[in-house]
């Protein structure tokens, strides 16, 4: 039995696949990245460590639809966030469930963030001519990016809220090849700026004087 193919399952097969090879030439070409938010993106490698922390965060992700695999690059993927701030003696992590009270450390961290895209059209449009010009033409990508943070003690008292946001460009192009080995290539995450907010607030008693 013959199947005759319409023309739009053609025409979804031919942008699926210009998609896939969009994705691809993004990840091969040099991109540069630049952060703007209300307080420094630099952050200084710590002299003393915070005393451990139970960070619990809420996600729109639904783990019991995930993988065990997916799940595990998951944690891996938030486990990295956190400890970029390179300022937690140690952590535990939980995502879209309440920390058991036997496991928690003496504070518990609750963070929620938002990844919002915010390309302009124009944008969009130049990431196909990036893309058939060989990353000659440059083309940009855009994204709000914002946490709200609780930090409780282990019996569930409030301490005190954070907040945080700014936006993130990232620049596709073949001349920015240079930005590569420089801290302009690295994009922050609103988890990491949580952690580092919660480091410069005091709050959290530092290895040396536990």
């Amino acid at each position: 039995m013959k199947i005759k193919l319409s023309q739009g399952y053609w025409l979804n097969m031919m942008i699926k696949n210009l998609n896939r090879i969009t994705i691809i030439f993004l990840l091969m070409t040099i991109q540069c990245t630049t952060m703007k938010r209300d307080v420094p993106n630099e952050f200084p490698i710590p002299s003393a460590l915070m005393t451990p922390v139970s960070v619990f965060i809420e996600t729109s992700e639904d783990l019991k639809k995930m993988s065990g695999e997916r799940r595990l690059l998951l944690y891996n993927e938030y486990s990295n966030y956190i400890a970029a701030c390179a300022c937690l003696a140690e952590f535990n992590l939980f995502i879209n469930q309440e920390p058991p009270k036997n496991e928690v450390y003496d504070h518990i961290l609750k963070i929620n963030f938002t990844n919002t895209v915010t390309t302009p059209k124009v944008a969009k449009v130049l990431l196909y001519f990036f893309i058939f010009s060989a990353g000659i033409i440059p083309s940009w990508m855009s994204d709000d990016l914002k946490y709200e943070s609780t930090l409780y003690d282990n019996n569930s008292n409030e301490i005190r809220k954070f907040s945080s946001e700014g936006d993130s460009t990232t620049y596709f192009q073949l001349l920015l090849a240079p930005a590569m080995f420089t801290k302009y290539w690295k994009k922050p995450h609103p988890i990491t700026w949580a952690i580092q907010d919660l480091y410069n607030s005091s709050l959290i008693s530092k290895i040396n004087d536990y």
